[in-house]
């Protein structure tokens, strides 16, 4: 362990004179402000002007606790609700409380409530003055007097007693972060929050570092790093599925928006500053610009930046704006972080799928009502988000919010009710072979399936990305591919469906395009499919197998990023086998029934169906769909057995939900089992019979 403390003095002798002296104004800077003697003379609407997030003030305490430097540790994030009292701009009125318990306040409610937080600060800051710090003991008391006083353990008041006391109390506000340092040192942490904090100040000590300088060293910063980083990649799996929402400048007064608009771009400047992802954190970039010289304060710049490289993603929304008052441009975004170092200047990038426009805010919004900074997470802020999607999704806006709603593993398993396991078989099954089948009998939501299945590979409903059509004895290769269509005049040469997806798909290859064909072997497919019955091979995909079109010169082929589903009912009697050749192309998937799937009975409870009815459901259809399997008794097998699906619709306001099983039994199924049996009339009688249940 010497040696550890040994590389902690080295590294701190490492740092200069002029960084130790900035740490030190930025302690005094706060003090001078907000220290315990300022903060009690506070009364009335100065107290909270002067300490709570409000009315447009950022000269207080808790926006500098939050966005001041992050030099003293961070605790950005969440709502101004952990401050214990805030001013609601969309309430027009201070707030306590969170979430469901938000409670608005009269103004001399809101006075009443800034002074018992702020006299617990003060009071806190007194006893802390009647303590040493030299042993664990005095820690031990704090951790006491926190019992009592739980509120102090926030990270916003904890960095409050930072500043005030920077040799008491490091700058880390995580307790994983304390944890692994006081692991690193060769302590056991100790159970206590304050306990804990006590540990690393005494570690310090060991060290003869001052503890305001001592989260600084390498040693330390790469564990808390490393911390933040595995606590990020949790938040990012837990808001894998939430859209953000981005107001962004398109550079200086959107002097960049036309090429944005044109290359289909978002653009971000520090161009000094090279490829974002160099930086592991927030820290770095911060240090990264001040040696630039350039900024004073790049609080605002380090957040942009690191949230352009580390938080947007594909799916997000983003404003770009003109000013504070113009919205210029709506986009989706289509890509991860790129920094490309063929362009001139703003090298880093994201590929957005932009629609331009002029949207003038409204005046009741106010008059200056956008951010100043270059980028903005306004996800949060509910009311913008609706206000700029009303203002800004018209008509002709051709954006649907539910085609970028995320949509991930979890999502298709709680919409389609197979196991985990079939799911990643399936998928693997698709992106290996690039074609593949779902069969099954009716009803057991193949169509269903095959969407859900695109967007859970995307990650998202993204309907840009998806293609459905559906095949009958009439369709044609010039429906699907090419050839002449009639028109006033005569005829004119008109491209097909899977003729123009293919194009789209060729022109984006960073993203996978899905091309749904319902009722595959209703039609005619080696007439549909033609020529392109060799390209659709997952081997003979790209351009170096492009072949002439029948009614053109032109050389086609079908993209390596296009995957083709193609559903088929395996109860369709009146339908030919499919055609060898085209089978040999296509990996085959059966859907069973489901009524076995745990999910399965949720959906039902969910929509009104009681425990009792769901049970009988899966017993009698169980019975059922084995009899039907058995060839020898029901002379049909097992892709005529019945699908769940048709149970998967909400009784109305009017039905019972006895009334809702009768329903589907005597219009859907008994129509099913007479067709079945057509021949038999008495074998589907007798099973309806045995499929009805009373009250």
């Amino acid at each position: 362990m010497a040696n550890l403390y040994e590389q902690a003095n080295y590294e701190y002798n490492s740092i200069t004179d002029k960084e130790k002296q900035e740490i030190a104004e930025g302690y005094k800077e706060f003090q001078s402000k907000y220290s315990p003697e300022i903060i009690q003379s506070l009364k009335g609407e100065e107290l909270l002007d002067k300490m709570f997030l409000g009315k447009g003030n950022n000269d207080n305490l808790c926006h500098y606790l939050e966005r001041g430097s992050y030099l003293y540790g961070g605790i950005g994030g969440g709502s101004s609700a952990k401050f214990g009292l805030y001013y609601a701009k969309d309430k027009k009125a201070w707030v306590k409380g969170k979430g469901k318990s938000t409670q608005e306040l009269t103004l001399d409610e809101a006075i009443d409530e800034g002074t018992k937080i702020r006299d617990l600060l003060v009071e806190t800051c007194k006893y802390i003055s009647g303590l040493t710090f030299d042993t664990i003991e005095d820690y031990s008391k704090l951790e006491e007097f926190k019992n009592n006083n739980p509120l102090i353990k926030n990270a916003w008041i904890r960095k409050y007693l930072h500043m005030m006391f920077p040799d008491y109390f490091p700058s880390w506000y995580n307790i994983d972060m304390l944890e692994a340092i006081i692991k690193n040192y060769g302590e056991e942490p100790k159970e206590g929050l304050f306990e804990k904090i006590g540990q690393v100040a005494l570690i310090s000590k060991k060290c003869n570092i001052p503890l305001g300088i001592f989260p600084r060293l390498e040693t330390n910063r790469k564990i808390t790093e490393e911390i933040k980083l595995q606590n990020s990649a949790q938040e990012d799996e837990d808001a894998a599925d939430d859209i953000h929402y981005w107001v962004c400048a398109p550079g200086t007064n959107a002097d960049k928006w036309d090429e944005c608009y044109k290359e289909g771009i978002l653009v971000l400047g520090w161009d000094g500053l090279g490829d974002y992802r160099k930086y592991n954190s927030r820290y770095e970039i911060e240090q990264a610009i001040k040696a630039q010289g350039k900024t004073q304060k790049p609080n605002n710049d380090t957040l942009a930046i690191w949230e352009f490289c580390h938080v947007m993603k594909e799916g997000d929304i983003v404003f770009a704006k003109k000013g504070r008052t113009k919205i210029i441009g709506r986009g989706v975004i289509k890509s991860d972080y790129i920094y490309d170092e063929s362009r001139t200047e703003y090298q880093n990038i994201r590929r957005v799928d932009w629609i331009a426009g002029d949207w003038e805010l409204k005046e009741e919004w106010g008059k200056t009502p956008l951010p100043t900074k270059t980028l903005t997470d306004i996800t949060k802020y509910k009311d913008w988000v609706e206000r700029l999607n009303l203002l800004t999704q018209g008509k002709d806006a051709n954006i649907e919010e539910t085609n970028f709603q995320a949509y991930k593993a979890k999502d298709f398993l709680n919409d389609v009710f197979i196991s985990e396991d079939d799911y990643n078989k399936l998928k693997n099954l698709l992106i290996y072979k690039q074609n593949i089948i779902l069969q099954g009998a009716p009803g057991v939501g193949k169509t269903f399936m095959a969407k859900r299945l695109a967007y859970s590979i995307l990650g998202a409903r993204q309907n840009d990305y998806v293609e459905c059509v559906q095949f009958h004895q009439s369709y044609s290769y010039e429906d699907f591919i090419m050839g002449y269509k009639p028109t006033d005049n005569g005829f004119k040469l008109k491209t097909g469906v899977f003729y123009n997806f293919c194009k789209k798909a060729e022109k984006d290859k960073e993203h996978k395009y899905f091309f749904i064909i319902d009722e595959i072997n209703r039609g005619n497919l080696s007439k549909i499919f033609g020529e392109l019955l060799m390209l659709i091979e997952k081997d003979k995909r790209g351009a170096e197998y492009a072949v002439k079109l029948a009614y053109s010169d032109e050389k086609f082929y079908v993209p390596e990023n296009l995957y083709i589903i193609g559903m088929m009912n395996t109860a369709d009697r009146s339908l030919a086998i499919m055609d060898y050749a085209l089978r040999r192309r296509f990996s085959f998937y059966y859907v069973e029934p489901a009524f076995n799937s745990d999910n399965f009975a949720k959906h039902l409870m969910e929509n009104g169906i009681s425990a009792e009815l769901s049970y009988q459901i899966k017993e009698k259809f169980n019975e059922l769909n084995n009899y039907i399997s058995d060839e020898t008794k029901s002379n049909l097998g097992k892709g005529f057995c019945i699908g769940h699906s048709y149970f998967c619709v909400k009784p109305n306001d009017k039905q019972s939900e006895y009334d809702w099983y009768d329903c589907i039994l005597t219009y859907e199924i008994n129509e099913l089992l007479q067709e079945y049996w057509w021949d038999e009339r008495q074998k589907a009688e007798d099973w309806i019979n045995k499929l009805k249940i009373s009250k």
